[in-house]
């Protein structure tokens, strides 16, 4: 191996890619030919990305799984944006030129939906999206050069408040293709193919920067000047121009500089250091390089970001330097999220890449156990690692532990060149030194082989941002589990030292998460922060017992609280508590000879055996443990567990045969009562309904969803039948179900409501016959008569022709709605009611239209002062 070359001292930072994405792709099939990823956005807690199909997958950042996939049928999806204030909204654009805006609703644990729709740019293709965070509105550009906004609105706002409100508006036209869009402070900034443009949203007043027009694609974007979001200077503004160069503006669009970076781009350019190929620098001079930037994006710390297809540039705008570039091949675009790079490739692959130092990039290389990486940066920035300022990140006998690692008979010279740096490190100024350093040096840890650190301090402390590093090292559980289990003599040896491990203990192996105690115990600690410890363990333990390994807490709570009385009595209380149900306690035994997933059957025989109620103990034990779980992660959970299919149908139809409502029958189940739902009854409770939920939303094939939808359907769970007839397209079949259930609000889903004007005609028609049916007495879910509501809200609410004709005149407006009445052969005779609704949509559809002639002649009118 020919040796590292070092590189200047005046490069400090690398682009390191530290995780791979691959497996990630492959699990949503977007590394096959047929379906590829078009684009993404990222935010603190999203990754999105769109694919050819018209499908938007949002990955949850931490732990890169898939949370929700939101699809299209109006084309592929061309761009994504996530809004930055609020992670609840995350707009789109799709190739028939729809931009539409999701409500996630996470919070409400409601179903995601499709708050604003505008069609302003149909035909045309949308170039660029970004986000007024403050108002909730979404600024969109395409290639004809049109500019326009769209209101998310929110069912967070009231519906009065949404009702004046005109969502759609065109803000301008510019004179050719929109390159890149930035929103700051009430400020819309617009780079098209010749010029930049900062516009006043409020005062509607626009400005163009610089007076040199150019022929190409090149970016723009705001540069904050402050981290606080209030006080400080205004951002400023930064504008691509040919030739390597960038034009630096004011906040009010004056050009204060030109920064030059063709010359500065003839140094070498540094390696992105991966795990897929060693690091190559070559110390070559290169020639100057006149590049067009065609997008430009505010990256972490006062940095600049641009790219090309060959190359990432970071710059230093405010100093006028280039603080790296490197090689990185085939790149169409790119998101980031502070220093974080999420680049999109031609071949519809994905990188993360992270700019990090150098010192840094080493650090979380040794935490990795990527020895030969690690060693290479080292020898290629030895000036990054010499000073003693970094030996909080990297102390000197985790270097000499590194170049163990090597074997000198493949890496002889690296580890030549990884002695000369040793020689060469500072050490850490005593003044200076803290805990962090303590923790990361090799001598005061142990790294177990499943990731985890434990910690001996002989100062008695520990930082509490390297214990939660430590923590998050991913390592099966079952390594944990035998790491958990140590001898005697060590428990021995171990006393009287600052011990800071983990017990962690579960009971089911393969289908629960690893439920973790931390005990921090210290011979040096006070007894008031060790007794909110072990309250706060002591809950847990009472609460969760059920869930935990009884052994393994047991030998817990002799080695690691033997002088805590209340960790005692509250296992032994959970012991006592625990006995009353001895299935309980056959489960465990089940778990330990690592049985597969249990089934309802042998739960049944368990419980038969110890002559307790059988099934609904199964369930609230199969309850209790997906609830447990963070709601995000209950579906994939879930799913996990189901190992076949046929086990989802049994769970299903002992769900329902076993919930709240069955339990007190409800008189004489006929078989109209199978075939045609009674009126109201989806209001019926079941105890089991989020459960329920969830089984049904898992992903299948359609024989087992139209088995599903059949067990619903017998059942009466006409929530979940809905839910899969639409899954299924049975749309009519699901509109003949709400006509008898007979409630409005099952129309308020977007999944349900009519998407055509001729499912709206088929609705219609169906509420018509259905109106028509004699009805049988309604009753409530206890079997005692019920009145029906005679108020005037209670009529609203009922799926009549003219209430479902006046849910059509709020999307298409009231004539053509009455049209559609007409054409159905229904009567035109409405109740003063809806013909007041009727005229009141018909005033505001007249005063939008006069607002929006009003606004275009406004544009219109300067855009012939500026030609003047």
């Amino acid at each position: 191996m020919p040796p590292v070359p070092v590189v200047p001292e005046g490069q400090s930072h690398v682009l390191a890619e530290f995780d791979c994405l691959d497996p990630l792709l492959s699990a949503l099939r977007l590394d096959s030919g047929r379906l590829k990823c078009t684009c993404l956005a990222v935010s603190k807690k999203w990754l999105g990305l769109g694919t050819s199909a018209g499908g938007l997958h949002l990955i949850q950042r931490e732990g890169w799984k898939q949370r929700l996939i939101l699809t299209h049928k109006e084309g592929s999806i061309i761009q994504v944006a996530c809004c930055p204030s609020d992670e609840d909204f995350i707009a789109v654009a799709t190739s028939q030129g729809l931009v539409a805006v999701w409500e996630l609703q996470l919070e409400r644990r409601g179903r995601p939906e499709r708050v604003s729709v505008s069609w302003e740019h149909r035909g045309q293709r949308v170039t660029a999206l970004c986000w007024d965070s403050g108002s909730l509105r979404v600024f969109a550009g395409d290639q004809g050069g049109k500019v326009s906004f769209l209101r998310a609105g929110s069912t967070k706002l009231s519906k009065a408040a949404t009702f004046v409100i005109f969502p759609v508006q065109t803000v301008t036209t510019v004179d050719s293709r929109v390159v890149q869009l930035g929103y700051q402070e009430g400020r819309l900034l617009v780079s098209s193919l010749s010029r930049c443009y900062l516009c006043d949203t409020e005062r509607e007043k626009f400005w163009r920067i610089g007076n040199k027009e150019r022929d190409g694609e090149y970016g723009a974007c705001f540069f904050p000047q402050s981290r606080s979001p209030a006080g400080g200077p205004p951002p400023l503004l930064y504008c691509a121009r040919p030739g390597s160069r960038i034009w630096e503006s004011s906040f009010s669009g004056e050009v204060l500089s030109t920064h030059q970076f063709k010359q500065l781009l003839a140094c070498p350019p540094l390696p992105l250091i991966s795990y897929r190929s060693e690091p190559q620098y070559v110390p070559v001079q290169r020639s100057s390089q006149s590049i067009a930037f065609s997008k430009l994006l505010y990256l972490g710390d006062q940095h600049l970001l641009t790219w090309t297809d060959s190359a990432i540039y970071i710059f230093r705008p405010q100093s006028g330097q280039v603080l790296l570039w490197s090689e990185i091949k085939d790149v169409v675009d790119i998101a980031v999220h502070r220093s974080e790079l999420f680049c999109l490739h031609g071949n519809g692959q994905m990188s993360h890449l992270s700019l990090v130092s150098a010192e840094r990039c080493v650090e979380r290389l040794l935490r990795r156990d990527s020895w030969v990486l690690a060693a290479s940066v080292c020898c290629m920035f030895p000036h990054a690692l010499v000073p003693s300022r970094t030996r909080k990140l990297v102390p000197i006998d985790r270097v000499e532990h590194l170049k163990t690692q090597l074997s000198p008979a493949s890496h002889p010279e690296l580890i030549r060149q990884l002695d000369e740096v040793i020689s060469r490190l500072e050490p850490l100024d005593s003044a200076s030194s803290s805990r962090r350093s303590s923790i990361s040096s090799h001598e005061s840890f142990n790294v177990l082989d499943c990731g985890i650190y434990r910690v001996i301090s002989r100062r008695g402390s520990q930082s509490e941002e390297e214990t939660g590093s430590f923590i998050n090292q991913s390592a099966s559980e079952e390594d944990r589990l035998k790491e958990f289990a140590f001898g005697p003599e060590e428990d021995q040896g171990e006393q009287g030292k600052h011990l800071a491990i983990l017990g962690l203990i579960s009971l089911r192996r393969k289908e629960m998460p690893v439920y973790n105690f931390l005990f921090i115990t210290s011979s040096a600690s006070g007894g008031r922060g060790r007794s909110q410890g072990v309250l706060s363990a002591a809950g847990f333990l009472r609460r969760y017992f059920f869930l935990l390994d009884a052994e393994r807490v047991r030998r817990a709570c002799l080695l690691c609280h033997a002088e805590q009385p209340e960790m005692q009595s509250s296992f032994i209380e959970a012991v006592q508590g625990e006995r009353k149900y001895p299935t309980l306690v056959a489960l465990r035994l089940m778990d330990r000879t690592r049985r597969p997933t249990l089934s309802p059957s042998a739960s049944t025989e368990l419980y038969e055996r110890h002559g307790e109620a059988a099934p609904p103990h199964f369930l609230a034990y199969l309850d209790n443990l997906v609830q447990s779980h963070a709601e995000e992660l209950r579906l994939s959970f879930l799913g996990s567990l189901l190992q076949s299919e046929s086990l989802r149908q049994d769970w299903l139809e002992l769900g329902l045969s076993h919930d709240v409502h069955f339990a007190n029958p409800i008189p004489k189940v006929t078989s109209m009562f199978v075939l045609n739902p009674r009126w109201h009854s989806h209001f019926f409770s079941w105890g089991y309904g989020r459960l329920l939920s969830l089984l049904i939303q898992l992903p299948a094939d359609l024989s087992s969803k139209e088995t599903m939808a059949e067990t619903c359907r017998s059942r009466g769970y006409w929530t979940g039948f809905l839910y899969l007839c639409c899954e299924l397209q049975r749309r009519t079949e699901a509109f003949s179900t709400i006509c008898r259930l007979d409630d409005m609000s099952l129309l308020e889903d977007p999944q349900v409501v009519p998407q055509t004007v001729q499912e709206w005609k088929v609705l219609i028609q169906l509420s018509q016959q259905c109106s028509t049916e004699p009805e049988p007495a309604p009753s409530t879910p206890n079997g005692t008569a019920t009145l029906v509501n005679g108020s005037a809200e209670g009529r609203r609410r009922q799926v009549t022709p003219e209430n479902l004709t006046l849910r059509l005149a709020q999307s298409v407006g009231p004539d053509r709605a009455l049209e559609v009445l007409e054409e159905c052969g229904l009567p035109l005779a409405l109740s003063p009611h809806s013909a007041l609704v009727c005229e009141l949509l018909r005033v505001a559809e007249k005063r939008q239209r006069a607002t929006i002639q009003t606004m275009l002649e406004r544009c219109d009118r300067f855009l012939w002062s500026q030609h003047a």
